[in-house]
């Protein structure tokens, strides 16, 4: 796959904005809220879904070698690995899936769509299995944990999102 320079720099600042709303953060729990899922709705919605996947991947190797890019400046496979793992595993398909629905429906509501599809639907599906087969939480306690607290602040995610997104579309 041949990657433009323009593309590769696009790629690269929104890697970086990962790795930086990983630390707008905090605990509630077991499972952190930080402003990811916020990255990961601007990147779907900016990047062709090959774009996103890579750039998604980029940031998930970076914290894998052990750079201090997950939320709370934690890194490291058994992050990965890890009760929350699932979350980051879903940052990556999440940012695919959004991409391929807004590139399918262009238009405000198809935005709005493809964030909820893919920026909490796709996350917290992932989410919630790291949570019940790692961490051996019935479903519903993963829920509890891992869903519930964070559906009003991803909603509003899912708004600023598409709006963040309409402002960069042109400009980056």
């Amino acid at each position: 796959m041949k990657i433009e320079i323009k593309s590769m720099v696009r790629m690269s600042l929104l890697a970086a904005l990962i790795c930086v709303s990983s630390y707008i953060s905090f605990s509630i729990g077991t499972v952190p809220f930080s402003a990811q899922t916020l990255a990961i709705m601007i990147i779907g919605l900016l990047l062709k879904p090959k774009e996103a996947g890579i750039t998604v991947g980029v940031y998930i190797l970076l914290g894998a070698i052990g750079i201090p890019v997950y939320a709370n400046g934690s890194s490291g496979i058994g992050i990965l690995f890890g009760p929350t793992g699932g979350y980051i595993w879903g940052f990556l398909l999440g940012a695919i899936v959004i991409s391929i629905i807004k590139n399918k429906i262009k238009t405000d509501a198809g935005a709005i769509l493809a964030t909820i599809i893919g920026g909490i639907i796709v996350i917290y599906a992932f989410g919630v299995m790291g949570l019940v087969f790692i961490a051996k939480m019935p479903i519903t306690g993963a829920m509890a944990v891992g869903v519930y607290p964070f559906l009003i602040g991803d909603v509003v995610k899912v708004i600023a999102a598409t709006w963040i997104s309409k402002k960069l579309e042109n400009r980056l």
